[in-house]
């Protein structure tokens, strides 16, 4: 594996990597948490600039819950739900706490269990219920808290929410902030087995890469430059890419870099991402094939993350 630190070397050896396949770029099946116990998070809104002001409707929130489930299975997605717990308020946000890596070359499929830097958000990684799936699924799990070189309360790597990853060359694109250490991002590498990584740090408001970037198939790269410490970084990323959707920092703070795409070529996204989306780029989803899937998940945004967030990939 290859650690870029440094825009340069990622333009260049980025553009060098060659795709390990052309087939199974995105996964049908996803992991979710209900919103059992779902509400703005006192902790988060210290490091999290996304999240609303307004206390949440409960029943709002499930009513917005059950239509993206109901979307994603009537797209061909398997969604496995699990019962939100007390006192975890972002726990609806799972991709940050779990992500599973795909079993390749003899190599045992893995479940990564993240550290998290928010005391709140702490007590997720024990979840039984979602280990006993991925257990019994046949993960391995890689606990990245336990790696020795980890130090408990200073370093933190929230998985998915921290890395953005190119699935046709393996490549993974991890931003720096207080929820993601360098050391954090190393160990997510290493776990990953990435062929390369690409390091970089974001602004110091940015909490997240999958906020400001996404890599769609591996073939559409959505980008925010302004959420980028240095923007040269975000260049280099960019050269990567033939299709390439630039966000202004408007379009950033309304979701419009989270977004995944799933099963056959289907890109899922909030109805709030998608009315801020520009004509032009709507069209330049479509015609990288894409079908495109909005769905109003409002007042699941008022913890400060939207459709991305909500969706932990099984592969």
């Amino acid at each position: 594996m290859i650690i870029l630190s440094s825009p340069q070397a990622c333009g260049q050896f980025g553009k060098l990597i060659e795709p390990v396949r052309e087939k199974g770029l995105t996964t049908s099946r996803i992991l979710m948490v209900s919103p059992d116990h779902f509400k703005v998070s006192k902790f988060a809104t210290q490091n999290n600039v996304y999240m609303g002001t307004e206390a949440v409707d409960p029943s709002k929130a499930w009513e917005q819950f059950n239509e993206l489930l109901r979307k994603l299975e009537a797209r061909g997605i398997e969604v496995n739900v699990f019962p939100g717990k007390p006192g975890q308020s972002d726990g609806i946000f799972p991709n940050n706490t779990f992500a599973t890596v795909r079993g390749i070359e003899g190599r045992k499929k893995r479940a990564l269990i993240g550290m998290m830097l928010n005391e709140d958000r702490i007590p997720e990684r024990d979840q039984e219920d979602i280990r006993e799936f991925l257990r019994s699924s046949g993960y391995e799990f890689i606990d990245l808290q336990e790696d020795s070189r980890a130090q408990v309360g200073k370093d933190s790597a929230e998985l998915t929410g921290s890395v953005v990853i190119d699935h046709r060359r393996d490549f993974g694109f991890i931003g720096l902030s207080k929820r993601c250490t360098f050391m954090g991002a190393m160990l997510m590498a290493e776990a990953f087995g990435f062929n390369a990584a690409h390091v970089f740090e974001l602004t110091e408001n940015e909490y997240h890469t999958n906020v400001v970037l996404a890599i769609l198939g591996g073939k559409v790269c959505v980008i925010a430059p302004s959420g980028f410490k240095n923007e040269d970084d975000a260049k280099a990323i960019m050269g990567q890419y033939q299709h390439v959707i630039h966000l202004t920092e408007e379009q950033k703070n309304h979701f419009c870099g989270n977004m995944l795409a799933l099963g056959d070529s289907h890109v899922f996204l909030s109805h709030e991402a998608w009315i801020w989306l520009r004509g032009d780029q709507r069209d330049a989803l479509k015609e990288a094939g894409f079908t495109v899937n909005m769905v109003d998940i409002s007042e699941l945004e008022k913890g400060g993350g939207s459709m991305r967030c909500l969706l932990c990939e099984l592969w």
